[in-house]
């Protein structure tokens, strides 16, 4: 099938830095865990709270229990996850004043946020519009799929320091330290769904949260949930001790994905352990989100780049998409790094579709009840 030219194209970021776009605050309007078994469940049981190692526990080993981890070891999944929450929430979320436009993942958001300074990566979107929301799915590509097949076992490893480094600053109780005795669960998660607006556009996405900062034990209510007090922060590990070509890389790449992940959701605070080449934390420090942009006075990447390239490209569904609204149709965007430039195909055959019939009649009937 011929694929056609949205007319976006990204060779390199603009020589002139745009104004940033207003952005509002974040606003945490829901939560869910995801278990073991990778299920949905409506409750609050992988919520994990802020409890940093004394310091005689010091260097922290990240090597301990590294076999017996649970693995998560899958690629891109779908978006059931929003929408087993949505569907819980509906009304409260959809029957407003102003209902969201886009829902997704925030990892998708990071992603396509990230595409002026990350030409390497392609990527691909699917979009299907419903009852005026645009729905937007990851789907792997060829080359995702490959790095994550043939990953090296030093990449498997250092993924792994980063779980296991949240074990040790994260416990079940805000009064006790965590076990970690245990194996590492990579499966399991706590996510938050939010809601805000990129200068007209409505947007909700889920995300998965490392843990809150409270001396107390917080009672959420999955049905009324009021998150709006919680404090959320975000759990890194890096190398300490690093040559001028690796520091280049950690300004260049990861503090921007680190910045664009936690901007979208309003951390103000990311803990990072410092470890050395053996997987051992010396130390843990404090970065505030703030202070990304501009350290080491580096000049690899902007915000404001970041952000506006994500309205254009939203914008850009809108105006293509905007006569679509069945479930049955979906809109394929993909980003050819060697290109730079992003293409689209219209599917209209049920097959395509990713959106579930328990989430299609959910809405169907919603739509039935206003009439």
């Amino acid at each position: 099938m011929h694929r056609n030219d949205s007319g976006i194209c990204v060779m390199q970021p603009p020589s002139t830095i745009p104004s940033f776009p207003h952005f509002k605050k974040p606003s945490p309007v829901g939560f869910y865990s995801i278990d073991t078994n990778l299920d949905f469940q409506p409750n609050d049981r992988e919520l994990r709270y802020l409890r940093l190692p004394a310091a005689y526990q010091f260097p922290l080993n990240l090597n301990e229990g590294l076999n017996l981890a649970i693995k998560k070891d899958i690629g891109i999944g779908d978006i059931d996850n929003i929408l087993k929450f949505l569907n819980d929430h509906y009304k409260r979320i959809f029957l407003t004043r102003n209902p969201p436009e886009f829902v997704a993942f925030r990892g998708l958001l990071r992603r396509i946020m990230c595409t002026p300074y990350d030409t390497k990566q392609d990527w691909c979107v699917r979009v299907t519009r419903f009852n005026g929301t645009f729905y937007l799915s990851e789907r792997e590509t060829d080359q995702t799929k490959f790095e994550r097949l043939y990953a090296t076992e030093q990449q498997r490893t250092f993924c792994a320091y980063g779980f296991k480094f949240e074990q040790y600053c994260l416990s079940k109780c805000p009064s006790k330290n965590p076990d970690v005795s245990e194996p590492v669960d990579e499966r399991a998660e706590f996510a938050c769904v939010f809601q805000t607006r990129l200068e007209s556009l409505n947007l909700l996405y889920s995300a998965e949260m490392d843990g809150i900062m409270s001396h107390d034990t917080v009672p959420l209510d999955y049905k009324e949930p009021n998150l709006g007090p919680l404090k959320f922060v975000e759990i890194k590990v890096r190398e300490g001790n690093v040559t001028d070509r690796k520091l280049y890389s950690f300004l260049r790449y990861k503090i921007r994905n680190w910045w664009c992940q936690s901007f979208l959701v309003g951390i103000e605070d990311i803990y990072v352990g410092l470890r050395n080449d053996r997987g051992f934390v010396q130390n843990i420090e404090c970065m505030k989100t703030s202070s990304l942009p501009t350290l080491n006075n580096q000049n690899f990447w902007d915000p404001s780049v970041c952000f506006n390239f994500l309205k254009q490209f939203l914008l850009t569904l809108k105006s293509i998409m905007g006569h679509v609204d069945s479930p049955f149709t979906m809109y394929e965007f993909c980003f050819n790094s060697t290109t730079g430039r992003i293409s689209y195909e219209c599917f209209t055959n049920k097959e395509r579709s990713f959106l579930p019939d328990w989430y299609m009649r959910r809405v169907n009937e919603s739509v039935r009840t206003q009439q």
